[in-house]
């Protein structure tokens, strides 16, 4: 989407075309080198949203932290706005040939979503591109 959507003259990501974004998340990919360490956990950030209560309690129990000390909960991380920056791809099926192409070359980063949360929406969107 971030073709699509207006952006910083800043921007690191190569937007013209599918096949430039893909070639370039591959090879930002292969640059990472996988780090053993008991100190670090992975979590999808979409599990924080569609899996909040879960992904919160993994969290707690293997950073050794109390439900209780969960300040400002929903204030700085509000869940019913960050969802709406999900499944943008969904928006418009003119969009297809290139998020088939995505889902054919990058399958292992994309999040399984198990519904679909524009279905019977309707939305908008600002002069910066942000959907509401």
């Amino acid at each position: 989407m971030e073709k699509y959507r207006a952006r910083s003259d800043n921007s690191l990501l190569p937007c013209g075309n599918v096949k430039d974004f893909v070639s370039f998340w591959k090879k930002l990919r292969e640059n990472v080198k996988p780090v053993q360490d008991d100190r670090i956990i992975k979590i999808r950030f979409e599990d924080l949203i569609y899996k909040y209560e879960e992904t919160i309690a993994f969290l707690e129990k293997n950073c050794g932290l109390k439900s209780e000390d969960h300040l400002k909960k929903g204030q700085i991380f509000n869940l019913e706005k960050s969802i709406q920056n999900t499944q943008l791809f969904r928006l418009d099926n003119k969009w297809d040939d290139e998020i088939a192409y995505i889902e054919k070359e990058l399958p292992e980063y994309l999040y399984d979503f198990k519904t679909n949360i524009w279905e019977n929406k309707k939305i908008s969107s600002n002069k910066y591109g942000i959907i509401y």
